[in-house]
């Protein structure tokens, strides 16, 4: 048989192959409706927390002041049976929590326990203290737990006594913050910032914890206090600083989060977002990301009687939405 294959054909396919092999092959995920999850709220490389033991006057007085100047958010351990707190009690109780600072349990007195039935104690006044600051949040909901820190033989539970008291109270366990405190372990802001770095690099989440700030226990002075945040601010495009309830519930959510029923066409997109994470604890919104048609510059997103609009940026957009199974809509907005 003979070959009918002309040079004409030849130089058409040869010339096909070269255009291909300088054309970026076109992925599912760069279809419009294809949607992840992020990793982090607002997509960030990363999660981080700043962590206040002990509810000292130095944190009153030196500590959410410059938080407040920057923006920044935090986690602090409060002793509500303590004189700390009684020195500072209607800032405690009404001014920093409406400012939104998140509160954690680091027991009602920080004296120990002798036994299940003072640890009962240690553990439910703390927590209701914190729940009566903030009374239009239902019970039960989710809180920070620390473990103070005790003189030799003033802690007499086991471990499993304080996980049984951690379900039952519905408190997490703050991460681990060996090595991660301030004046104990880290003693500089470079140091400290070294941290925050490699916690960027790995793309998860960590913590710096401090005592006193200015003035009282293990306290780091407020001039390096004030470099560390500054410089934690200038890292706050690639980290989500936020308390530390927050990540625990994002990153529960987004473990067992799934995205179904995506229908898109020139006009519309559509979806659902669900997740395994109990409803009644777990209700905190998840960064979405989206592809959308090219010449949808401006996106509204709505989620039952939530909506908003966000701006494009190569042809994606990133919005929260719940994960309650509710349907997501995005559609183009006027510019």
């Amino acid at each position: 048989m003979r070959c009918t294959f002309s040079f004409q054909t030849f130089f058409s396919v040869a010339a096909t192959a070269l255009f291909l092999a300088g054309t970026p092959m076109i992925s599912g995920a760069e279809k419009p409706g294809e949607t992840r999850v992020a990793k982090w709220k607002d997509d960030k490389k990363a999660a981080f927390i700043l962590m206040f033991d002990d509810s000292m006057p130095s944190h009153v007085k030196n500590v959410i002041p410059e938080l407040k100047e920057r923006g920044l958010t935090a986690t602090f351990y409060v002793n509500p049976g303590k004189g700390e707190w009684a020195a500072f009690k209607d800032k405690w109780e009404k001014e920093i929590p409406a400012a939104g600072f998140e509160y954690g349990n680091h027991t009602f007195t920080h004296k120990g326990v002798k036994d299940m039935a003072d640890a009962e104690e240690e553990f439910g006044k703390c927590n209701d203290a914190i729940a009566a600051v903030h009374p239009d949040i239902k019970r039960p909901f989710l809180i920070s737990f620390g473990t103070p820190g005790v003189k030799q033989g003033a802690w007499n539970i086991t471990d499993d006594q304080v996980k049984e008291l951690q379900t039952k109270h519905h408190l997490i366990q703050r991460l681990n913050v060996n090595g991660r405190f301030a004046m104990i372990h880290l003693k500089t802001a470079e140091e400290m910032l070294k941290v925050v770095d490699k916690n960027i690099a790995d793309g998860g989440k960590d913590c710096v914890a401090f005592h006193g700030v200015g003035g009282e226990w293990l306290s780091i002075g407020l001039p390096v206090f004030k470099t560390f945040i500054t410089g934690l601010v200038e890292k706050r495009e690639q980290l989500w600083i936020a308390g530390h309830i927050a990540v625990h519930k994002y990153e529960t959510e987004r473990m067992s989060a799934e995205v179904e029923g995506v229908e898109s066409n020139a006009t519309k997109i559509s979806l659902k977002l669900r997740c395994k994470a109990d409803p009644q604890l777990y209700d905190a919104p998840l960064t979405l990301v989206t592809q959308v048609p090219a010449g949808w510059n401006k996106v509204l997103v709505a989620q039952g009687a939530g909506k908003t609009v966000v701006e494009s940026a190569n042809n994606e957009v990133k919005y929260d939405a719940l994960a309650n199974g509710e349907v997501i809509t995005l559609q183009p907005a006027k510019d």
